[in-house]
């Protein structure tokens, strides 16, 4: 099970057209179909900044683009607690209530024990996806590894 971030989606429909890549599509939406990969609503939010058609897919998904519940905003509040997380996250973001997804993606991926799939690379000191991940004890995957934990071949 996974929450992919945006730069994921962005990552898929950059790379792996849909009328190119078809079998790899069919078994992206098989994955949604069931459950297995689902988002948040800041993602959302963030790809229908767009007019393309990562943005209609969303649109036409939104059932995957999940709100935060009270235990997932604890995990939020709990990376804001985090002195070094507070100052590297946009402060205007955290002021207009922490609307930057990456806190949520995590969040979502920690209280379900899902996975979470980004196209960002750790990096010392670093307040990216795999850093939460790290600090909260959330695997995190790039599409790459998401696709190889699938067992997809093409």
């Amino acid at each position: 099970m996974y929450v992919f971030d945006s730069g994921a989606f962005i990552h898929l429909f950059r790379y792996y057209y849909t009328d190119t890549f078809k079998t790899l599509w069919e078994k992206f939406d098989e994955l949604v179909e069931k459950g297995k990969i689902i988002s948040v609503m800041e993602v959302k939010r963030e790809l229908e900044t767009h007019e393309d058609k990562l943005a209609d897919w969303a649109k036409s998904h939104s059932k995957i683009f999940l709100k935060p519940n009270q235990e997932e905003v604890d995990v939020i509040m709990h990376l804001y607690s985090n002195v070094h997380f507070e100052h590297n996250i946009r402060k205007q973001d955290k002021l207009r209530y922490c609307s930057e997804a990456d806190p949520f993606v995590v969040a979502k991926a920690k209280v379900l024990g899902y996975k979470v799939v980004s196209t960002e690379g750790y990096k010392k000191d670093g307040a990216k996806v795999p850093n939460l991940c790290e600090y909260e004890d959330v695997e995190h995957l790039s599409v790459e590894e998401f696709m190889k934990a699938e067992k997809w071949t093409f």
